[in-house]
């Protein structure tokens, strides 16, 4: 009896990922060019999308900034999204650092992180709606600067 809910609970999220994925990922444009008005002097290195997600690099002298965004079905999906990147090392490429901080008025939630092996991997992740978001950085200021400009381009739900 389990098994067979399982399966059906798979099932319909997978239904429900298929039917969002048809109609694309237009937010890598909003935040393409949200970042590009607010920080012209930083140049796109690297930009990857797929039907329900997106990867972007900037850099400018020696900081960088590298963005990756995740549409969820729904927004409690992204919040257990954002729960399980607080532990997923994977998903930071790195073992990170959770600080009990957070950055005022980014997203609906959000924590700081840093690298625990690399003090120079900094990042804040935050949900907004059924989107979550991952900004590490060569500072905490340009992670939650790029960040904030993420947030202003997304929808609120």
């Amino acid at each position: 009896m389990a098994k067979s809910k399982l399966l059906l609970l798979t099932v319909a999220l997978c239904a429900q990922i298929n039917v969002l994925a048809q109609g694309g990922f237009p937010l890598a444009t909003q935040v393409e060019s949200a970042v590009k008005k607010q920080e012209p002097t930083w140049k796109l290195k690297g930009k990857r999308s797929s039907k329900m997600s997106a990867y972007f690099s900037w850099e400018t002298g020696k900081s960088f900034a590298n963005v990756f965004i995740v549409s969820y079905p729904s927004p409690e999906t992204a919040d257990k999204a954002l729960d399980i990147s607080k532990v997923d090392h994977e998903l930071h490429s790195v073992e990170i650092r959770v600080f009990a901080d957070e950055v005022p008025n980014l997203g609906d939630r959000n924590y700081l992180w840093e690298g625990l092996h690399n003090k120079d991997f900094k990042g804040v992740s935050f949900k907004k709606g059924r989107v979550v978001v991952h900004v590490s950085g060569s500072s905490f200021e340009v992670a939650k600067r790029f960040g904030q400009h993420i947030a202003d381009a997304l929808p609120d739900s």
